[in-house]
This record gives structure tokens, sequence and C-alpha cells, in this order.
């Protein structure tokens, strides 16, 4: 888990991935980027009512997003873990079965690398709520395989398949080197270093809420500084994928929007 300010909503995320019914033993690493609210005193909280569960780690320093998340997927990967799944402090987990679900394909699809399904969108400012429809426009392009949708580098590029809140990856996957070469990291960094090598799944089940607020580091940003952030971002994976059409015509896409 990442999270900074997330007072008012870290204790949802937390509820929901305690209340997750595994067959298996999990973790919560949580990484603090130095909130300046009671973050850091509600997630010193819950480390103490549930020691063997949460291990929450606040920083003395703000380091910033792409440090503070290297830093957390580092402390994850040390626990020996076989699977690492992602939820920022503002988003919450709303299937009690989310992990196994997860967990379960993969165990049955040697070739997954990434596990994500699909979500619900909360809007914090009128409290509505509404599902997320890429898979009904965009499902018919996409092989089913045992009521997943499989996915390849080039979709990830094409479709936002890899909301963070519902991606489970297996942690052999995870290319820390590359991830640390990149400036400016960014979630799509470790879905495509992944995805270079593997396929990825979105299962049918909705298991997760991504909340929208005023508070949001991305929202906080201008839709012109999202833009510019979002190019600048895909922009590095060019080197890396120069064979890659969607990212090229993802690129054209952003440089055009910008340019307008």
């Amino acid at each position: 888990m990442f999270t900074y300010n997330h007072e008012s909503f870290i204790e949802e995320a937390f509820h929901g991935i305690l209340k997750q019914k595994t067959q298996y033993s999990f973790k919560l690493i949580a990484g603090d980027d130095h909130s300046t609210d009671n973050t850091p005193l509600i997630g010193v909280k819950y480390q103490s009512k549930f020691p063997d569960l949460i291990d929450f780690v606040s920083n003395p320093q703000n380091l910033g997003m792409e440090l503070n998340g290297l830093k957390t997927i580092r402390r994850a990967l040390a626990t020996g873990a076989r699977y690492i799944a992602f939820c920022e402090g503002d988003d919450y987990w709303s299937d009690e079965r989310k992990l196994q679900k997860q967990v379960d394909f993969l165990n049955g699809h040697s070739n997954i690398n990434v596990c994500s399904t699909q979500f619900s969108i909360f809007n914090q400012l009128d409290e509505t709520m509404v599902k997320d429809t890429l898979l009904e426009r965009v499902g018919s392009q996409l092989v089913r395989i045992d009521g997943a949708y499989i996915f390849t580098l080039e979709d990830s590029f094409k479709y936002w398949l890899t909301k963070t809140v519902t991606s489970m990856v297996r942690s052999e996957g995870l290319k820390m080197n590359l991830l640390e070469q990149f400036e400016g990291f960014r979630d799509v960094h470790i879905y495509a270093t992944i995805l270079k090598d593997a396929t990825g799944a979105v299962l049918e089940d909705y298991t997760s809420v991504y909340r929208v607020h005023t508070g949001g580091v991305w929202s906080l940003l201008g839709s012109q500084k999202r833009l510019m952030e979002a190019y600048h971002v895909h922009l590095q994976l060019e080197e890396m994928f120069k064979t890659s059409d969607a990212l090229k015509r993802r690129l054209t896409n952003m440089l055009d929007r910008i340019i307008q």
C-alpha cells in the first residue's frame, strides 16, 4: 500500500484488506510518505492492533511518489511473497475474496504474470458509485480463457486494463533493476516491464473501488498537467518498446491533445 495524507480514507482501505478470506497467509506492507495529517497515527494504531498482518512504515521525510513506491515494493519483495497486490490508501477492496480469486487464477495459469479485475469508481464529491465499463466495450477484442480476458503488452498500451487497486502480480515478474531506471516511476512501468515477457488477465469480477476526490495526488494536477505527465511517463517506455505500434499511437494521440 502506498499512502500520503489519506486520513479520511485509509481505515476503509485497511478494512478492505483485513476482511480478505484466503486459504493462505498474507501481510499488508504499507509505505506512508511522511504524511502531514493523521495518516501515520492511524497506521500505527492498526499495526498495534494487527501486528501479524500489518507492517506500516512512515518515511522520516517525504520521498515523493516514485521513491516511496519503489521502497514499498522492495519491502514487499523482501518478505518472500509469491504474489504482490497493490492498493493506494485512498482506494479500497470491496470483495472479501479478491485475493483468493486472483491467486487461484494465477496458480492455474503459469504463463500469466499480471491479474487485474473490474472495478467501480466512487466520486467523493457527489457520493456516486458507477461501474467501469471498459471490458464491456473492448472485451470482444480480447481472448477469453476460463472466464478471464487475456491481454498482451500491445493490448495494455491500447486499453487501461491494469487499474492499480485491482492488480496482482507475480513477484518473480517484477524487474526492479528496470523500474529503478525510470525517471518519474509510475504503475504503467510495472505492468509494461512485466508484460514484456508474459501476458496478463482481467477477471470479470468487480472487486475494488477507485476513489475520485480533490485531495488525490493525481486529482490535484490540472487536466493539461495530467496529460503532460502521462506523455512523459509513456515517452520513457518508447526506447524499451520501439516496435510497439500501440505505444506509438498512444504517444501520438497524447501529443496531439497537448498541442491543441
